[in-house]
């Protein structure tokens, strides 16, 4: 298989010589840029209540308040919020050690 013909990629070609990333860069900004592929991370606010930690998705709540503010106009922060991970006693009550 073909790489990239750029120095230092070692991508797969995709078209006319190029991975995808590079020929990207050559239509939209007439230069194929270095070989290095950056890569952009965005770090997520957290939810907007003290003590939740979860991603901030709508009115920088976490998806739970923000479905509570959404509902009510309140996220009802005093409700502690569930998680829901189902465990083998989840549906058949604890599980017998006798």
């Amino acid at each position: 298989m073909k790489e990239c013909r750029v120095d230092g990629c070692t991508k797969p070609v995709h078209g006319k010589g190029l991975c995808q990333v590079h020929g990207y860069r050559l239509r939209r900004h007439g230069d194929v840029g270095p070989a290095e592929i950056r890569r952009r991370h965005r770090t997520r606010p957290v939810c907007a209540v003290d003590g939740c930690d979860g991603p901030a998705v709508g009115q920088g709540y976490c998806h739970t308040h923000w479905k509570r503010w959404r509902r009510s106009q309140d996220p009802r922060a005093d409700i502690p919020v569930r998680c829901y991970v189902r465990t083998s006693h989840a549906r058949n009550g604890p599980a017998d050690t006798s």
